[in-house]
């Protein structure tokens, strides 16, 4: 039995078998407590509906076998990421360890470790230097450590090529999305914005292709 059980983040009320429901109970609900009224995270739906899509797509590209597995693993951990980070702007660095061991334990099963090292040391290399560079220029963080670890772990999946594929699509996104938030108002020009959710969509965009 998983301990403790689930509960409103509100007034701690355990959860009932038809509140456990993924996305259909939030629905139902409109968003909020059962219990209390008050208004639930749309974290919560959307981190149901990611794992959905996740799990879709992974079997549709690759049926079930072992990449499958991997894959799910790497998908998991970079969903999980992209919501810490967004709320703390921060990654932490068991996750991070966590997608390069399999990482690599999947590279050396496919034999495709030469490729993976390649893709560490470049997209290090790319992340670090950048950051580097954005505190010569700019005299602030353009990226934080968690952003150089996470590319690592990326790498570790997909290799030299899908490397530069999910920084190139993540750097696109990230500074539509940017323009967008500080054209709407959501962000001032000085704001920091988390990266991380963008690098893992580029590592998305990258197995897909």
């Amino acid at each position: 039995m998983i301990s403790p059980a689930s509960n409103c983040p509100k007034c701690h009320h355990r959860l009932r078998f038809l509140d456990l429901f993924p996305l259909f109970s939030y629905l139902f609900l409109r968003g909020r407590c059962r219990y209390c009224g008050k208004k639930i995270s749309i974290r919560y739906p959307l981190v149901e509906l990611f794992s959905a899509l996740i799990f879709s797509f992974s079997y549709i590209k690759f049926g079930l076998t072992l990449c499958f597995a991997a894959y799910l693993i790497f998908f998991a951990l970079l969903l999980i990421i992209s919501f810490i980070d967004i709320e703390t702007m921060m990654i932490p660095d068991f996750l991070i360890l966590t997608g390069i061991f399999f990482g690599v334990a999947y590279s050396i099963y496919t034999g495709k470790l030469p490729d993976m090292f390649s893709g560490v040391c470049a997209g290090f290399v790319f992340m670090y230097s950048s950051a580097s560079l954005g505190r010569l220029f700019f005299k602030k963080e353009a990226m934080g450590e968690g952003d150089i670890k996470l590319i690592v772990m990326i790498a570790s999946y997909v290799g030299l090529m899908g490397t530069f594929v999910s920084i190139f699509s993540a750097s696109v996104i990230g500074a539509i999305a940017g323009v967008a938030m500080l054209l709407l108002g959501k962000i001032k020009r000085d704001d920091q914005i988390p990266f991380g959710p963008f690098l893992a969509l580029g590592a998305l965009i990258a197995v897909m292709l």
